[in-house]
């Protein structure tokens, strides 16, 4: 099933008054959701300097799986894409019609007919 930018928007959200604070709507600046999208990035940067070592140090293999850090990399990314949709709303960021006109910037710097 697929997910688009609208509807991660929507349910974020729809979802912000059930957090502890109530109010991370109106109280949190774009510094406190690019704190947190920072901090679940760096979980996941963490894990993935752990998978990296899996080939190379055993006794990690004796904590994680390969398999388990995977699944807890996708878990941290998903966290970090959240707040970063949260952050672009704060901020009054169209997140769709930015990443597609960075991509297609991009494409053009690099010479490459795909575009968004």
């Amino acid at each position: 099933m697929s997910l688009t930018f609208e509807e991660l928007r929507r349910a974020n959200l729809d979802r912000l008054p059930d957090f502890p604070s109530g109010q991370a709507e109106v109280t949190w600046s774009p510094q406190d959701w690019a704190c947190a999208m920072g901090g679940e990035c760096g979980e996941a940067l963490n894990l993935v300097k752990k998978l990296r070592r899996l080939g190379t140090f055993d006794e990690l293999e004796k904590t994680y799986s390969v398999a388990q850090l995977i699944d807890y990399i996708g878990q941290e990314l998903a966290d970090t894409l959240m707040y970063l949709d949260l952050l672009a709303w704060r901020l009054g960021i169209n997140l769709e019609e930015a990443v597609r006109c960075k991509f297609n910037q991009k494409s053009d710097e690099v010479g490459s007919k795909v575009k968004l």
